[in-house]
């Protein structure tokens, strides 16, 4: 409310109120889309020791890490789910990380990796 303030004094011309709720509209909807996007994308990927516990690392809405524990068996490959590849939950991005052990990525996601 401070432009419509200032506005209503003169300090600012009228067109700057509806540039500025634009603007932060804008900001606002790039926030939600943006946010939406990158919520799904998985920062780390943790095996137990035992092979049995697979550990889901991603960010919420707001930027908050959220753990998911997974028994390896409730982890359905994708060569074996018939979904494409386009409609997974989540996204792992291998051109901006890596898989450090690729065994232990075999185990539980089967044999996709080139």
């Amino acid at each position: 409310m401070a432009t419509k303030s200032l506005t209503h004094n003169g300090v600012l011309p009228p067109s700057a109120f509806p540039v500025t709720l634009a603007v932060g509209t804008l900001a606002l909807g790039m926030l939600g889309i943006m946010g939406e996007a990158f919520r799904r994308v998985i920062g780390i990927l943790y095996l137990s020791d035992d092979e049995q516990l697979v550990k889901i690392s991603h960010l919420s809405f707001f930027g908050r890490r959220i753990d998911v524990v997974l028994p390896i068996q409730d982890i359905v490959p994708l060569s074996d789910s018939g979904e494409r590849v386009s409609d997974a939950f989540f996204v792992l991005s291998l051109r901006f990380g890596g898989v450090v052990d690729a065994s232990g990525f075999e185990k539980v996601f089967g044999k996709c990796l080139e």
